[in-house]
């Protein structure tokens, strides 16, 4: 059951960093798709073991062993730590109140045994379940037409532009992202909304690192209209596009890491599977062009259903998600325009390439050809970029907002804060590079919360002009470290 706690959640990823900061852990892996049997299996793939589905504690009784075995469970990891290490670890995790249970063992015997109730219920080689036989699938592709001078509708390009703006696909996502609790401990140093009035997208956020002088920038991006007539367009743009936004966040051109996430419809049908090996090839092109590797992922195939007139298929659609380090807080400048008679620029070049666009589809232009991305030539403009951000060439703010606010667990006010003025000894800076005056009084502040209660962002109301709201990134990572090959006999703890 995909039904995870957030409490939970947090106790345990708090428990597993102070673990790793200790050395008493091995490797690590998720209860994600599979539950124990992936996670088991993945770490026992090499020495195989022995598991208990009774040591397992069950949200609900009753479950028989294949579900024990299988069920997914967001707030669960599978640690493999050495025998020695189990009280230190035991008392760590009395310390963050969560529960710790050991599993199973591995053996050395290259079999998978798994028990309950006395009984054993599986006993699998594991070279059975990791070099089964590869299914082989036929993918076919035609390319669409892609046309260039197409005649373009524009009587009325002030009504154009307001369709634009209001699309869907471009409209803000604000009120979504303030329906969440997307900020937790004040460490968001650029939120992910920009403008005067806090509601505009921002091309990515910067979160504070504690402990380290450098911070982490996060941004993606997805062109599902693209991937409808050139994937191959759809996989460079969009990786381009993430790149892009990290560094345009103050990331380094150099220290990027990317996500790949895939939905499509019926892999076994040639003309879909042709559409995903198209853009596969092209984000395997475009990570090598900005040296930036894809360090995990996840896809979603089979997204479809019959009908009468046929199957219908949800478009072949990539989602790119990257973070980025960014060196210093002072490299975080944001969307946001601070001052009158700004200079701005544009960079790279505009061809005629409508395909894929909003405009193209709330205007009914067919067959435009889509963008095309030259990663190496973008790769030297960002780089440009990034030397003029890092020289100081760019408009930053007033001060570093990391220096600014130098509390390890407030590094920005509340938005009753940002909203009303309140200041505490340390103060920040606010958007517009003044100074901001505290209420002078106990009647004042309780009169200022009272109205900033009143009109809480839960209404959608935006009291406060400044300091955007904070981001969130909820990111699921999948395993990456195999086990050692000649492992000794250890101990297998789920959390």
């Amino acid at each position: 059951m995909q039904i995870g706690n957030p409490i939970e959640e947090k106790k345990t990823l708090d428990f597993i960093l102070e673990a790793r900061e200790r050395g008493l852990i091995v490797f690590i892996t998720d209860c994600g798709a599979g539950g124990f049997s992936s996670a088991a299996g993945e770490m026992l793939s090499v020495t195989g073991g022995e598991i208990f589905l009774d040591n397992a504690p069950l949200k609900e009784p009753g479950l028989i062993s294949w579900e024990i075995f299988l069920s997914e469970s967001q707030e669960r990891m599978v640690l493999a730590v050495e025998e020695k290490d189990l009280p230190e670890l035991q008392k760590l995790a009395d310390t963050f109140q969560t529960e710790l249970t050991v599993l199973g063992h591995s053996d050395d015997t290259g079999i998978l045994k798994v028990w309950h109730k006395g009984e054993l219920v599986c006993c699998l080689d594991n070279s059975k379940l990791h070099d089964a036989p590869i299914k082989k699938l036929e993918s076919v592709f035609t390319p669409g037409k892609g046309l260039t001078g197409l005649p373009l509708p524009d009587k009325d390009l002030n009504k154009s532009l307001e369709t634009v703006m209001g699309d869907f696909a471009i409209v803000s996502r604000e009120p979504i992202i303030r329906e969440y609790d997307h900020e937790v401990q004040g460490n968001t140093i650029l939120k992910p909304l920009a403008g005067a009035q806090a509601d505009a997208p921002q091309d990515g956020s910067v979160v504070d690192i504690d402990g380290s002088d450098k911070c982490m920038a996060m941004a993606c991006a997805i062109l599902p209209e693209w991937g409808k007539t050139d994937p191959y367009a759809m996989g460079t743009g969009t990786v381009d596009e993430c790149v892009r936004q990290l560094i345009l966040v103050g990331s380094n051109p150099d220290k990027i890491g990317l996500l790949d996430n895939f939905c499509m419809g019926n892999p076994e049908d040639p003309a879909e599977l042709g559409r995903l090996v198209e853009c596969v090839k092209a984000i395997a092109r475009a990570a090598d062009a900005y040296n930036a590797p894809f360090i995990s992922g996840k896809d979603s195939f089979y997204n479809y259903f019959e009908t009468e007139d046929g199957p219908i298929n949800v478009p072949v659609t990539f989602l790119c998600s990257g973070f980025g380090v960014v060196e210093s807080p002072d490299h975080v400048i944001g969307s946001s325009l601070r001052r009158n008679d700004s200079l701005l620029y544009l960079i790279g070049h505009t061809e005629d390439e409508m395909g894929g666009s909003v405009f193209a589809r709330t205007h009914g232009v067919e067959d435009g050809k889509v963008p095309q991305t030259d990663c190496a030539a973008n790769m030297e403009l960002y780089k440009a970029y990034y030397n003029a951000l890092t020289s100081a060439w760019c408009s930053p703010p007033t001060t570093s907002p990391k220096a600014a606010w130098p509390s390890r667990r407030r590094k920005w006010p509340s938005p009753a804060r940002a909203a009303y003025g309140w200041t505490s000894r340390r103060r920040r800076p606010s958007t517009d590079g003044n100074p901001r005056q505290s209420p002078c009084s106990v009647k004042a502040r309780a009169a200022s919360w009272w109205k900033w209660t009143r009109n809480s962002p839960r209404t959608l109301k935006r009291p406060w002009p400044a300091s955007p709201a904070p981001a969130s990134v909820a990111s699921r990572r999948k395993s990456a470290s195999p086990p050692p090959a000649a492992a000794g006999k250890r101990c297998w703890t789920a959390t």
